[in-house]
């Protein structure tokens, strides 16, 4: 995508890598990611909204292109410490109100920023997410949440092997073969988009990605919901099988 980077800090000194495109004084757009994927996942999003509004997006702490926080102590990761950062992100745009469009964490991120800034928000579109506790729903079943703990543990002892196995991963469409064979990616998947994806994915810090899923796990925004104020725009794909659609349905129930 052609976004401008920039770097910024946060509260505590964490560096933040930033993302923006679009026309200075155009109404502004925050994208707020979701684990799986880089900024890259917005790319026909932003190509589609670029000339109308000021478009801003962010790292997570310590994922793809940010740094970690100094101690890396799991309260660093807390939702608050990402609101932290978003409030950072908004300072250093000079942006007073804006669309929040968030993606999977980014839909708890932005249920939790208007219980903390309700002001800052003119609409607000959510994406295949859940408003907290992702893991107790998630593929709707139970043995996720005993599951998840030692996934995660895996994947951060599994670190040198993934980043060696990127090359193949992400050149090929071997993985791309088996996630539309199971189920996991629609076969009309932008594959060069999902390439990108994959090959950002595989040079994750997972020390840092499991404790910013742990929290995520942890935190739950769901009485927000009642008191919005604003419009919204909730969005569930019918075979997602991490955040399944009847999630977005309850959440609608809630919203007045």
């Amino acid at each position: 995508m052609d976004m401008q980077t920039g770097s910024i800090n946060s509260l505590d000194g964490t560096r933040l890598t930033t993302y923006t495109t679009g026309p200075a004084d155009a109404p502004a757009m925050v994208l707020c990611n979701g684990l799986g994927g880089s900024v890259v996942a917005w790319r026909q999003l932003v190509a589609h909204f670029e000339d109308r509004f000021r478009i801003w997006s962010w790292d997570y702490r310590g994922t793809y292109r940010s740094d970690p926080p100094a101690h890396r102590n799991d309260e660093d990761f807390d939702m608050s410490r990402q609101c932290e950062d978003l409030d950072a992100v908004l300072a250093a745009a000079k942006v007073d109100s804006a669309i929040f469009v968030g993606w999977s964490i980014g839909v708890q991120l932005a249920f939790e920023y208007y219980r903390k800034s309700p002001q800052r928000f003119a609409a607000l579109i959510q994406l295949n997410g859940t408003p907290g506790r992702p893991i107790d729903t998630a593929f709707r079943s139970r043995w996720t949440r005993p599951v998840f703990p030692f996934l995660l543990d895996a994947a951060q002892h599994l670190e040198p092997v993934l980043s060696l196995s990127e090359p193949l991963l992400s050149s090929t469409r071997m993985l791309i073969t088996l996630f539309k064979t199971l189920g996991f990616v629609s076969p009309m998947l932008d594959e060069v988009i999902f390439q990108e994806i994959i090959r950002d994915y595989l040079h994750l810090d997972f020390d840092c990605y499991g404790k910013t899923f742990r929290a995520l796990a942890r935190h739950d925004a769901s009485d927000v919901l009642s008191t919005l104020a604003v419009p919204a725009l909730l969005i569930a794909g019918d075979k997602d099988m991490f955040t399944p659609p009847e999630i977005t349905r309850e959440m609608a129930m809630k919203i007045p």
